[in-house]
């Protein structure tokens, strides 16, 4: 019995084994031939967030798109050397390489290649996603179409598993996941990305380019299906209760709004108005900006930490650590995911597994910290450059809804470590990837969504 028992075991890993092969080599083939499905693959993997991680039999602490990456990056290039294929440097592509390249810099000189260069790749990873969309795009214009698709079906799903954690899972605390480093949420949307705040800056920043493409259009009307998906997509941002989230979209329609014409940013403050006279919940939580204020000019370090709204002062002890850590590296940084030694060695934590030890609050201050002031100006080249087209082209629908994405993305990059997120970053690149940057053909991306 026990006999038969392990050749069935041995029989069903063999078989595993065999049939992961065959799906990845089936897998490579269809990327082969159309490496815009790989995209279209990475984006739905992205949906899955937390629950994308490798098993914990693996002992990787790894994503699924962080081992899924480097296949569709082998098999793009390998694509373009065998047909030969012209490629036309793309305009964020030197900047951001100056960025990368300090950034491995930093490392050198801190001596923290074990511990930083795996992030480091992972970032390069992430950036192909854009070098591989706008080529995607050069060699089919069709493909445009379908990865915006792929963006807002991928959003609808997050949205979607979002209030179905909200139905059978609302509290965190019940499911003891502070533990696993995760805060107690409670009654908020959290999706499988596990935090309000990455999940409420993403469907802000998706909700600003819907809504620059509908009304870059007179006939808005015949987008039905963009304007049911901006609803659902602004009901699960407001259950995620987060305040950044809500000022990252206020910020980012009221750019839209201003770029696209006088009336329609004095009909969108207005609206803002409204919406944040009527809201109860949402009221309630910028209302609570007055005990912000009080748990940050506290000085009684025991009671602020008690305020009722204490995750401001945490927050701002954060910011007051990233600029410790700054003036102790202002040149070039502590190197690239190497922040928590460097707040340990100056006693700012004691634990170098809490989350908390990885990095700033601050997307902006995490890159200063890490980088120095050569990374933080390089990055900040990239952005502005991005900015820069997507205002230039503004009469694409796609491209002005994206400036006011990416004006919303920073705000809110300012409270959270968004920037930086891996699932945040596979929707980053390939939306950047679809900037349009021939103003005579706007791309009306939704004309036939």
């Amino acid at each position: 019995m026990i006999e038969k028992r392990q050749h069935f075991t041995t029989y069903a890993k063999m078989l595993q084994i065999i049939t992961t092969l065959v799906s990845a080599f089936i897998l490579i083939l269809i990327m082969e031939r159309k490496p815009v499905i790989g995209l279209i693959i990475a984006i739905m993997t992205a949906t899955l967030g937390e629950l994308g991680r490798l098993p914990d039999w693996t002992n990787l602490p790894y994503l699924i798109n962080d081992l899924f990456l480097p296949f569709l990056i082998f098999v793009w290039i390998l694509k373009k050397i065998a047909l030969q294929r012209n490629f036309k440097i793309p305009p964020l592509l030197l900047p951001i390489l100056v960025w990368i390249l300090i950034a491995a810099l930093s490392l050198m000189i801190n001596a923290s290649w074990q511990e930083g260069v795996l992030y480091l790749v992972r970032f390069i990873e992430y950036f192909f996603l854009y070098l591989i969309t706008v080529d995607e795009i050069k060699q089919d214009e069709k493909n445009r179409k379908f990865l915006f698709a792929s963006i807002v079906i991928g959003a609808l799903l997050v949205s979607f598993f979002g209030l179905l954690q909200l139905k059978y899972y609302p509290s965190f605390y019940d499911l003891n996941m502070m533990e696993e480093g995760w805060d107690p949420h409670i009654n908020r949307l959290l999706s499988t990305w596990f935090d309000p705040n990455f999940v409420g800056g993403f469907l802000a920043f998706i909700i600003c380019i819907l809504f620059g493409i509908q009304i870059s259009d007179k006939k808005f009307y015949k987008h039905p299906l963009l304007f049911i998906s901006s609803l659902f997509l602004l009901f699960s941002l407001y259950l995620t209760y987060s305040r950044s989230a809500y000022l990252a979209c206020g910020i980012g329609i009221l750019v839209i709004t201003a770029l696209k014409s006088r009336k329609l940013f004095l009909l969108g403050m207005l609206t803002v108005t409204i919406l944040f006279v009527t809201l109860g919940k949402a009221q309630e939580r910028f209302l609570d900006l007055w005990e912000s204020a009080k748990s940050i000019l506290v000085q009684d370090g025991f009671n602020s930490y008690f305020n009722p709204d204490a995750t401001s002062r945490l927050r701002v002890d954060s910011w007051q650590n990233a600029l410790a850590i700054i003036k102790e590296n202002f040149w070039f940084g502590c190197g690239y995911n190497a922040y928590k030694y460097s707040a340990w060695k100056l006693g700012m934590v004691a634990d170098l597994e809490e989350h908390s030890s990885t990095g700033s609050d601050s997307s902006l201050l995490n890159i200063f910290a890490t980088t120095g002031i050569f990374g933080f100006v390089a990055y900040l080249w990239f952005y502005m450059k991005a900015l820069i087209i997507g205002f230039k082209n503004k009469t694409d629908g796609y491209n002005l809804g994206l400036t006011g994405a990416l004006i919303a993305l920073l705000a809110h990059a300012t409270f959270v470590n968004s920037l930086l997120f891996p699932h945040m970053l596979v929707f980053f690149w390939i939306s950047l990837g679809l900037l349009n940057a021939s103003p005579n053909t706007p791309a009306h991306l939704s004309s036939r969504t």
